[in-house]
């Protein structure tokens, strides 16, 4: 089988490196693209990446003036023609597989006609199929694309206010004009929006229209609250998540990278797969912190991003520590061969 693994990069040099040094020796009878999409990363780490340039490893840069997270990221590769294969698998820096198995089951599935696949888990935003070392096919992700680019709203974050918080707004094309005339006698306009022009607030909608594809779409029909986000599920969002246009104004969360591309392959009938896996916690953090998520087939998710950084000297600098000390041991685990001086 001949398949893409999608990496996004943003600050951690170290886990992406050990990352990939994993794919390419658990690839097995396989071919694999792996393709890294440099997100904006300034910072000079993507030369962890020089010693895999060899080994068939693409990195391609996404723009700086857009607005990036790792699903718009796979989103920008897939719709600028970087993956060629029928299938492709959605990874994060910190996440790699620890046999050949993981492959040979996703080719699998996909002989027996699934069109995605992976782990459903509970997260803060409720329960669907994280991206995390998903697969998906190329066909699916384009239908969806397809369906995206007709939808008939234009997406403003962080529009309105209900419950204390500064929810993205969904405005319908017919009052689009007349609502941004006077938002205010419409819902309670954030402070953000207030005294700005119609020309700013869809300057606003533009940069944010990267979160309307689907490895990052935040929308849907129902109106949401900040108080239930986190108890979506199948059962309720299935059901409403496919748009039928008779709302002007629809208030929203927003839902986190790859859950909305869930909902919708249930809504639309798709085949998927779901792969059973394990949590470990770290130590004194049960239920609150992933050492690392695996699956019955060997692909692991550290949980150890970039977002980990942001954790020192807080009250979660054990979590800090705890990760860096597990990456720096990884990396230092490889061959000379694939380190670069730090």
């Amino acid at each position: 089988m001949r398949t893409t693994i999608l990496i996004p990069h943003y600050g951690t040099p170290k886990i992406t490196a050990y990352s990939i040094y994993k794919f390419l020796e658990h690839k097995g009878k396989h071919d694999l693209d792996i393709i890294v999409i440099d997100n904006k990363s300034s910072d000079g780490t993507i030369r962890c990446l020089d010693p895999f340039l060899d080994k068939g490893v693409r990195v391609i840069n996404y723009p700086n003036h857009k607005l990036s997270s790792h699903g718009i990221a796979q989103d920008y590769a897939l719709e600028n023609g970087y993956v060629e294969t029928d299938y492709f698998i959605t990874a994060e820096t910190d996440s790699f597989p620890t046999s050949d198995q993981y492959l040979d089951e996703i080719e699998k599935l996909i002989n027996e006609g699934y069109d995605m696949g992976g782990t459903v888990m509970q997260l803060s935003g409720g329960q669907y199929l994280h991206g995390c070392g998903s697969f998906y096919s190329k066909k699916m992700w384009q239908e969806a694309y397809e369906y995206c680019n007709q939808i008939p709203y234009t997406y403003f974050p962080n529009m309105s206010n209900r419950e204390g918080f500064d929810g993205h707004t969904m405005i319908h094309h017919k009052v689009l004009l007349k609502v941004l005339k006077n938002p205010e006698d419409y819902f309670d306009l954030a402070s953000g929006y207030k005294g700005l022009s119609i020309t700013e607030m869809l300057g606003k909608a533009d940069h944010y229209s990267s979160v309307v594809s689907p490895f990052h779409n935040g929308m849907g029909m129902l109106q949401e609250s900040v108080k239930t986000y986190g108890q979506r599920c199948e059962q309720s969002e299935v059901p409403n998540i496919l748009l039928n246009g008779n709302a002007k104004i629809i208030y929203r969360v927003g839902y986190e990278p790859s859950q909305w591309l869930f909902y919708w392959a249930l809504a639309m009938n798709k085949k998927v797969a779901y792969i059973p896996f394990e949590t470990k916690w770290m130590p004194n953090r049960v239920n609150q912190q992933q050492e690392y998520t695996k699956t019955i087939h060997g692909f692991c998710h550290l949980w150890s991003g970039s977002a980990h950084v942001d954790m020192k000297g807080t009250e979660l600098n054990d979590v800090y520590e705890f990760k860096s000390n597990l990456i720096n041991e990884l990396y230092e685990s490889m061959p000379q061969q694939f380190k670069i001086n730090q």
